[in-house]
């Protein structure tokens, strides 16, 4: 398995107090009803032919995200960036701390940070607990938007 998370500043105006940052965690992501052909005991591959034409499938990736901060605010984006739940975050000695996972449906965050940003140190870290154990990571449904198709008539 493998999956990407990246922590954004959404203004670019880096990780101070009052911040919006954008987080994603992604994994596997394909159209339904992709065909896909093992190469060996790990690897798959998509089938060329067979891309699928179903609504999009995301893999939910669970994380635990520590930010040096005295207080921040978390929401699940949906596909259009716009907030759909509140995410709860804890703190404690100083460090706000934030768990996603695929029960929010979504692979999109909304961080808001609040008081206590040290400027020059922000350092973070991140638990990713990928697939492993008895738990597998759950394939969330239609959660990227689905590409219009377009037909022009040509004179």
């Amino acid at each position: 398995g493998w999956c990407a998370v990246s922590l954004l500043s959404q203004k670019g105006d880096g990780f101070g107090a009052g911040s919006r940052l954008l987080l994603s965690a992604t994994g596997y992501t394909c159209n339904g009803g992709a065909k896909f052909r093992r190469l060996d005991a790990i690897q798959w591959t998509g089938l060329v032919s067979e891309f699928g034409t179903g609504k999009p499938l995301a893999e939910g990736i669970p994380l635990t995200l520590t930010l040096p901060v005295g207080s921040a605010k978390c929401w699940a984006l949906d596909e259009t960036g716009a907030r759909k739940a509140p995410v709860p975050v804890s703190v404690r000695d100083g460090k706000a701390t934030v768990s996603v996972d695929d029960r929010y449906r979504t692979v999109w965050y909304e961080l808001e940070l609040g008081k206590g940003v040290v400027a020059g140190k922000m350092m973070f870290s991140c638990r990713i607990v990928y697939g492993g154990g008895r738990r597998r990571n759950a394939i969330i449904p239609n959660v990227l938007p689905t590409p219009r198709r377009e037909t022009r008539r040509v004179r």
